[in-house]
């Protein structure tokens, strides 16, 4: 069995532990975050509304994700889609965030406190 200097493994390890973090950062990507849809709703083909509960408070950039996963769910097309968030445990008459596709895609966070 041929062994290799410790630089070498040293080096190996380190390719080894940065291809896993690659790995894992675009698995986590694809999913960033899990949600639930409590109501869809379809007018078709003029609109869409679904309201949908996060586990928690997201990132302009995730919530985006999760509202074109949501928009491309369905094969229908409409010439509106609008998704109201709400996050889990916290008791509010109005959405935390809004996302719509009219056709451009638009968000808007609306609260930024808990009401826990």
């Amino acid at each position: 069995m041929k062994t290799y200097p410790v630089w070498k493994q040293v080096v190996g390890g380190l390719i080894g532990a940065i291809l896993l973090v690659f790995i894992l950062s675009k698995v986590l990507a694809d999913n960033p975050t899990e949600y639930r849809v409590t109501k869809d709703e379809t007018l078709s083909p003029i609109k869409r509304t679904v309201e949908a509960t996060l586990p928690e408070r997201v990132d302009k950039e995730t919530l985006g994700q999760l509202a074109t996963q949501i928009r491309d769910s369905r094969d229908d097309e409409f010439n509106l889609t609008f998704i109201g968030w709400r996050i889990e445990g916290e008791n509010s008459d109005t959405y935390w965030a809004n996302t719509r596709f009219d056709p451009d895609m638009k968000i808007d966070i609306i609260g930024t406190h808990s009401d826990k």
